[in-house]
């Protein structure tokens, strides 16, 4: 095959059609057709990528073998195409179509009103690319399909549509996604997420996320119109250029104001992203790493088991714990790790008294809580650390001594604060003397309890409430029953103490009331009896509660009356008593 007299150089990045179309013009062909019948060139086989027909046209014009090394349209498969280093399948590249910017081809035209100087650009085949960056003009179709072999013709098809071209003006602001894709064409990829992925994968996955993103889970494709696609397309695209964090945050967001499916996945339901998650694809050339992107963001913001295959990917180990496994972990019960999250500020209670998470519960922060979870005691543990009895701690509990941060319904559980029992124990101690042997009139609170009929929570409690004042210490050990107290000194703090009853002869005397009277309002109801120890007299016995002597003598204040004329039929009997009560 001899060389062609005319020939031409061709574009940078374009397409040996493309060229074939501008060489059989330049030699005054009417067509590319007919062109490479009378030269003896494969049509199709050269618009499908054919090594050896590429060679026949670079011979034919003249051109080194490699010239369009680069810009072939290969055809790999049916409905599939490699261009340079990008793979397309039509819904990527229109190769049925011709597509042009007419403000491009009217510069050209200033610099020669030739038609085989105006070249085309493979970047105007992308049905993607709605308008041209350069000049913010709407990219514009000058062919149909009907053409066939001659929809290759970029040519003949902008000199038939020259005059359409001419008067075309439709100004477009080119977005995003117009200028990346003309720029990704010519050049090398680079490392960010969109550069790893194919056009056919990058372009479905960001309209797939901007649906869900913009629309909702449950919104279908085929319910949206061009414009709505449009905009889910690039909103898609924009979170993907804007790196991981940027897309994390999305998708929480996402899933914040998402209603999660039940089912068995405790992650949120991707809704048409998940096709391109689960399914192999053909275009899928970066899908391993948008994947493995998904991937990370699901186990590092969900409660993940070990061993649950999420996104093809199977997990390693847990990075997110729930409430139930992060309790569990540490061995502590529920309500007190909703305390101590609380504590953390790692969660609050809303107006109904529900626990609310405050963020996410990571390995390492439950690793972190284990130290303050450890503070916690157990009745039983907080008896060996104050040095006392169980028996003792379950009274100081009753007397709100001691109180658990929570758990105290339960004997076992633990709920007692470690730093607050030390503090307690600490105000006890504090300037306190250390005996090798107690000093005389000085005793043991186990020792002294016996002498002045009382218990070791009655001595505790005079003790904080600052009426007896400790003597010293047996050793070292800050435990309560090292502590060293003068039997004196507890006498007189209980005598101080608020009655908590009478006896029978105390109101004899208290009321001048004869006996009889007095048992008549007892048996009666009006007064009542009780097992209890005396808080001055520390001797356990039938006694009248304190509060039923007030209100007796009340209502006698009432009726004008002294304590002595006031009988059984006045008070009502029983029913005097039920009603007070």
């Amino acid at each position: 095959m001899s060389k062609l007299a005319l020939s031409l150089r061709p574009a940078a990045q374009e397409i040996p059609t493309s060229y074939l179309s501008r060489l059989a013009a330049r030699n005054g062909c009417s067509d590319m057709a007919s062109f490479c019948s009378d030269v003896g060139l494969d049509l199709l086989a050269l618009s499908n990528g054919d090594r050896g027909a590429l060679k026949e046209l670079c011979h034919l014009a003249g051109l080194r073998e490699d010239a369009f090394a680069k810009t072939p349209v290969i055809k790999t498969a049916r409905n599939r195409y490699r261009i340079g280093h990008e793979t397309l399948e039509p819904l990527t590249f229109n190769c049925v179509q011709v597509r042009v910017c007419p403000k491009c081809l009217l510069e050209q035209h200033q610099l020669s009103p030739e038609i085989w100087e105006k070249t085309h650009q493979l970047h105007w085949q992308i049905p993607q690319i709605g308008c041209c960056h350069l000049h913010n003009e709407r990219l514009l179709t000058i062919s149909c399909r009907s053409l066939r072999l001659r929809r290759f013709d970029t040519s003949l098809a902008i000199k038939n549509a020259w005059n359409e071209i001419q008067s075309a003006d439709h100004p477009m602001i080119a977005d995003s996604l117009d200028r990346y894709l003309a720029e990704r064409l010519i050049r090398r990829r680079g490392q960010p997420l969109c550069d790893q992925m194919s056009i056919p994968l990058l372009c479905r996955i960001a309209e797939a996320l901007g649906i869900i993103l913009t629309y909702g889970r449950s919104q279908r494709r085929g319910d949206l119109d061009r414009h709505a696609k449009r905009r889910a397309l690039l909103n898609g695209f924009e979170l993907l250029m804007a790196g991981d964090n940027a897309l994390f945050d999305a998708l929480t967001e996402f899933s914040k104001r998402t209603a999660r499916k039940s089912g068995r996945y405790s992650w949120p339901h991707f809704g048409a992203l998940r096709n391109y998650l689960y399914r192999d694809l053909d275009y899928s050339e970066g899908l391993d790493k948008f994947r493995e992107l998904m991937h990370r963001y699901v186990v590092d913001r969900y409660p993940i088991v070990p061993g649950t295959v999420v996104f093809g990917i199977e997990v390693e180990r847990r990075r997110v714990h729930t409430l139930t496994s992060a309790r569990k972990h540490l061995k502590v019960r529920r309500d007190l790790f909703e305390e101590i999250l609380i504590d953390s500020r790692l969660g609050h209670r809303d107006a109904n008294g529900t626990f609310v998470l405050d963020g996410i519960l990571t390995v390492e922060i439950v690793e972190g809580l284990r130290e303050v979870t450890s503070r916690f005691l157990s009745r039983k543990e907080v008896a060996g650390f104050l040095g006392i009895s169980e028996n003792v701690v379950k009274e100081l509990q009753k007397r709100r001594v001691l109180r658990p941060r929570t758990g105290q319904d339960h004997w076992e559980r633990k709920g007692y604060d470690a730093e607050y029992l030390q503090c307690m124990l600490d105000r006890i101690f504090d300037g306190t003397r250390v005996f090798r042997t107690a000093p005389r009139g000085s005793y043991t609170i186990s020792n002294v309890t016996r002498r002045t009929q009382c218990r070791v929570a009655d001595i505790v409690e005079l003790i904080l409430s600052g009426n007896l004042k400790v003597k010293g210490r047996i050793g070292q050990e800050l435990a309560l029953r090292n502590l060293l107290v003068s039997k004196a000194g507890v006498s007189k703090a209980l005598s101080k103490q608020p009655r908590n009853g009478f006896t029978k002869e105390e109101l004899v005397q208290r009321w001048s009331m004869g006996r009889p009277n007095l048992n008549r309002l007892i048996a009666s109801g009006v007064l009542r009896q009780k097992r209890m120890k005396h808080s001055q007299s520390r001797v356990t016995g039938m006694l009248v509660p304190a509060e039923d002597v007030e209100a007796y003598e009340r209502d006698r204040c009432k009726k004008g009356a002294g304590v002595s004329d006031l009988s059984v039929e006045t008070c009502g009997g029983n029913g005097w008593h039920n009603q007070r009560r």
